[in-house]
């Protein structure tokens, strides 16, 4: 037992930083889940205040639809996969809707295995965890393979699992994991620029798979800038460049053609859906150019404010607040 923890202690060391997170819920039993919006937001449990003078406080608006719309969603894929039913349909919203076609469902995310072994609330935490430790792990892994030292690599993979956009998106259990492939897509793309290992390269082909099935496919797009970022730089003017091109963007349709059974059904809804005929505003899917200076400050406004304000009267004091906005 000394001798596997002296060997595997980065890992177990981040098994205790993430459950250290989420010691509400092995402590206490709380889930991740965002049951205010439930007393908080929707009738008729808002017109009780529940002790508060103007009701529960909600903290996090985006998660709004997790408890109307991804929970249900993705538990009811678990409840018609253990009757021995393919999750196509959904009859509990409207008239129907398709079920396995929705990316948000779920039902063949590479974590789905836990409704399997636990209840249901359990097997949603335990998944929202697990997320965060791949997480941890796979940038740890990829650290490692760049030859970052063992406590680097550890505080590297602690802050890409609990950074702005996982913990913001945490509780739709579905963005973490899909971010999370995302450095061990990198390290096997590494693998595969340095060694022509045709094992890293298959192995792309999987990840990619299990990120698609993951649940929100948008996050995918991140993976291809910084996959083509890396690629681009790493062998760039290279001899085989042509060759090692050709081969990762087989590994990649390779990895499209294994995650079809989720591609092929979401592609035909999004031809059907009515989004292409709503006026959604551009904001409401990306993030205006004008607002990129949120990256460096989330909080904007505030932050200009009290820089003018130091600058004015020239009292240093007037920092701490600006270092409040930028310790989260």
């Amino acid at each position: 037992m000394k001798n596997l923890i002296r060997k595997y202690w980065p890992f177990f060391s981040l098994v205790v930083i993430v459950s250290f997170f989420f010691w509400k819920f092995f402590l206490k039993g709380l889930i991740p889940f965002p049951g205010d919006f439930v007393v908080g937001i929707y009738y008729p449990w808002l017109d009780y205040k529940w002790g508060y003078a103007t009701g529960v406080p909600v903290k996090n608006p985006i998660t709004a639809d997790v408890p109307s719309f991804i929970y249900p969603m993705q538990t009811f894929a678990f409840d018609l996969v253990k009757e021995g039913n393919w999750p196509l349909w959904n009859p509990r919203i409207l008239a129907g809707i398709p079920l396995l076609a929705n990316f948000q469902s779920a039902p063949l995310s590479p974590t789905f295995f836990l409704y399997f072994l636990f209840d249901k609330s359990t097997a949603w935490s335990f998944q929202i965890i697990l997320a965060h430790l791949l997480a941890a792990f796979f940038t740890y892994l990829l650290l490692r393979h760049w030859r970052v030292s063992k406590w680097g690599s550890i505080l590297g993979g602690a802050i890409f699992a609990f950074s702005g956009y996982n913990l913001i998106w945490s509780q739709w259990n579905g963005h973490v994991l899909t971010a999370a492939f995302i450095p061990l897509i990198l390290l096997l793309e590494d693998k595969w620029l340095r060694e022509k290992s045709y094992i890293s390269g298959i192995g792309i082909a999987i990840i990619f798979c299990f990120q698609i099935f993951s649940g929100y496919p948008q996050t995918i797009i991140y993976t291809g800038i910084a996959v083509g970022l890396y690629f681009l730089v790493r062998i760039w003017g290279e001899k085989d460049f042509m060759r090692k091109t050709i081969f990762l963007i087989i590994f990649f349709v390779l990895g499209l053609g294994l995650a079809a059974p989720q591609l092929l059904p979401g592609k035909e809804l999004f031809s059907l859906s009515q989004w292409q005929l709503e006026p959604y505003p551009y904001e409401w899917a990306f993030l205006p150019w004008k607002k990129t200076i949120t990256f460096i400050a989330p909080d904007f406004f505030f932050l200009a404010i009290t820089l003018l304000i130091t600058i004015g009267d020239h009292r240093i004091i007037h920092l701490i607040p600006v270092l409040l906005v930028w310790l989260p």
